[in-house]
């Protein structure tokens, strides 16, 4: 099973979010779940898997706590982030504060 794991975002609590995302994939059965994290830069730019797992990277060797804009191709539109998003079988929606806890990201769901 894919387990998507949404993080980052343009909110005051980005870090906070990128802490989350770490420790739940630290802590995901990965005989049982294929995680697939999906990150929100700060200034609100979807990024592939690839990056984020890039941006995850480059977090724990450089010991930042953020997002930045991605250099070169990949970037995700909304429309394509959900149809990625579409294609695992359960979400961490481990977005914080604005535009994640403020029912924003439910909203997409449900459309």
């Amino acid at each position: 099973m894919k387990a998507g794991i949404l993080f980052g975002g343009r909110s005051a609590e980005h870090e906070v979010s990128v802490v989350s995302a770490q420790g739940v994939m630290a802590a995901l059965d990965t005989d049982r779940f294929q995680p697939v994290p999906i990150g929100v830069t700060r200034q609100g730019t979807w990024l592939t898997t690839v990056q984020a797992e890039q941006a995850l990277a480059r977090i724990r060797s450089e010991r930042l706590r953020s997002l930045d804009e991605p250099l070169g191709d990949g970037i995700l539109y909304r429309t394509q982030a959900l149809t990625a998003l579409r294609r695992v079988d359960i979400v961490f929606p481990l977005i914080h504060g604005t535009n994640g806890e403020d029912g924003t990201l439910k909203g997409c769901w449900s459309s």
